[in-house]
C-alpha cells in the first residue's frame, strides 16, 4: 500500500459542498511511502441459505439470498405506513435447506418471477 505526505499545504473550504481543495505551492514536497503491513481484503458477501437466515435475529440485513420463488399471489395488498399507502405481495421462497415467506414491496413485485421449487 502506498501513502503520500504533502507539506506544506493549505486547504480552502468551498461553500457549494462539504469538500475542500488542497492547495500546494512551489514549496510543497510530496513524499511517497510504501507501508509494509498485511491488510485484509473486504469480505465477499456469500449467499446465505434460508436455514441460516432463520437462525438470525430479526431485522438483520441480508446481502444475498439465492432461492426459488413460488406461490406468488395474483393480487397485491395495500398497507398504510405513516400516512402513505404501500403495495405489497407475500410469496414463498425455498432453497435446498428450507422455505420461508417473503414480502415483496412496490417495485420488487414485478422483478420476482416464479421458478421451480428445489427438493427440501
Amino acid at each position: 500500500m502506498l501513502t503520500c505526505r504533502m507539506k506544506p499545504v493549505s486547504h480552502e473550504g468551498r461553500t457549494d459542498d462539504k469538500k475542500y481543495d488542497v492547495i500546494m505551492n512551489h514549496e510543497t514536497t510530496i513524499d511517497v511511502t510504501e507501508l509494509n503491513f498485511p491488510h485484509k481484503p473486504p469480505k465477499e458477501s456469500a449467499a446465505l441459505t434460508i436455514a441460516e437466515i432463520k437462525t438470525m435475529p430479526a431485522n438483520q440485513k441480508i446481502s444475498t439470498l439465492q432461492a426459488a420463488v413460488y406461490n406468488i399471489p395474483p393480487t397485491s395488498n395495500t398497507v398504510n405506513i405513516r400516512g402513505t399507502d404501500w403495495e405489497l405481495k407475500t410469496c414463498q421462497v425455498a432453497d435446498s435447506t428450507s422455505s420461508m415467506e417473503l414480502t415483496l414491496w412496490e417495485t420488487y413485485m414485478e422483478a420476482v418471477k416464479t421458478t421451480d421449487v428445489p427438493d427440501i
